[in-house]
C-alpha cells in the first residue's frame, strides 16, 4: 500500500484550520490516492468537547510534481516558400503548453492526422 513515508511530521496552523503533513523518507503516496481521518484521531473543536468525526475517503487534490501530459495549444502554418499555397519549404509548428521530452520523429505519418483524407506526404 501507499504510505506517508518514515517519520511524516504533522503541523497545525495558528488558527487550528490546516493540519500539513511532511511527507518522511519513502513516501509514495500519490494524487490519485484518498485518505480518512478516524474518528479516534483525538482531533475535536477547539474546547475539546465535540470530537472529529470519521471523514474520508477524501480525494488529495493538487500535485506532488507528477509529471503530466502536455498538450497542443495551438498549430500555425507559415509559409517559408515565398509561392502561394501549400508547397515544399512551408512549415507547420506545434506550440505545446510545457516542455516536451522532443522525441525523434521517425515515421511523421504516426504521429500527425491530417483531417478530411489528406496526408503529410510521407
Amino acid at each position: 500500500g501507499h504510505t506517508l513515508g518514515t517519520s511524516p511530521t504533522f503541523t497545525w496552523s495558528a488558527d487550528g484550520q490546516q493540519l500539513t503533513v511532511t511527507l518522511g523518507a519513502g513516501a509514495n503516496v500519490t494524487k490519485n490516492d484518498t485518505i480518512s481521518i478516524g474518528a479516534s484521531s483525538g482531533i475535536s473543536e477547539v474546547t475539546g468537547v465535540e470530537a472529529l468525526a470519521a471523514t474520508g475517503p477524501i480525494a488529495i487534490n493538487g500535485s506532488f510534481g507528477e509529471a503530466e501530459a502536455p498538450s497542443v495549444i495551438t498549430a500555425i502554418a507559415a509559409n517559408n516558400a515565398g509561392i502561394p499555397g501549400t508547397n515544399a519549404g512551408d512549415t507547420l509548428t506545434f506550440i505545446f503548453d510545457k516542455a516536451t521530452n522532443q522525441p525523434a520523429i521517425a515515421n511523421p505519418s504516426s504521429l500527425i492526422g491530417v483531417s478530411n483524407g489528406h496526408s503529410l506526404g510521407v
